[in-house]
């Protein structure tokens, strides 16, 4: 089994994928029941476009040992659902994928997993966004869809904003709703929509550029 701690993972580590996370499971026993000898659970990992990078726990596990305790699941058995965002986990939680059961477990845990992929996952504009592997290095660690962008200006200087993808045009620019209220007197504001420029820096190095002149929807 695939070991490593959680300050290794990106997203896609995570992402529609099957593992035992170590997790103070104490901190559910006032909503779940939890062996005693748990120490984390089964998680799948997705992305809620408003809450970022999220876990949810679909049974109770002991790492150490990779047992997973099915017949106490939380998702079927106790019928609840345990989400835990990741900011939420600590960077040196270990974390133990389980590739080589995961068709075995999409199939038990298949219609919980399913609505989770149809209230959560995103429109298929927001999807073919998040697939665009060039722009992790801009993504917000726990919020895949935010991503740091460059604003410019004449007369003010550039300023970094977040912006959360939302989509692309018909000629392939992204498209973005302004996160946070530039410091500078920009006349662009927050929840303001925005066509995003994919540029590269000399070194290769991608970056996201827009101007006031990209202003697709003001709010």
């Amino acid at each position: 089994m695939e070991s490593c701690t959680f300050s290794d993972l990106s997203f896609r580590d995570l992402y529609h994928r099957f593992a035992l996370v170590d997790f103070p499971v104490e901190r559910l026993a006032d909503m779940v029941d939890v062996p005693a000898d748990a120490d984390g659970a089964l998680v799948y990992g997705y992305i809620d476009v408003e809450a970022g990078l999220s876990l949810e726990l679909l049974a109770p596990a002991c790492v150490a040992t990779g047992t997973v305790f099915h017949d106490q699941s939380f998702a079927i058995a106790q019928k609840k659902r345990v989400t835990v965002r990741s900011g939420s986990v600590s960077p040196a939680a270990r974390v133990v994928f389980l590739n080589d059961q995961a068709n075995e477990l999409a199939k038990r845990y298949d219609q919980h997993l399913d609505m989770i992929r149809t209230y959560f996952d995103g429109t298929p504009d927001i999807l073919r966004v998040r697939a665009i592997e060039e722009l992790d290095p801009l993504r917000n660690r726990d919020y895949p869809d935010d991503v740091l962008v460059r604003l410019f200006a004449d007369g003010l200087p550039t300023e970094g904003v977040w912006f959360r993808l939302i989509g692309s045009s018909d000629d392939g620019m992204l498209i973005g709703t302004l996160l946070n209220e530039p410091d500078a007197d920009f006349p662009v504001h927050v929840n303001d929509v925005m066509g995003l420029m994919l540029l590269h820096a000399p070194d290769g190095t991608p970056l996201l550029a827009t101007e006031p002149s990209l202003l697709i929807e003001s709010k």
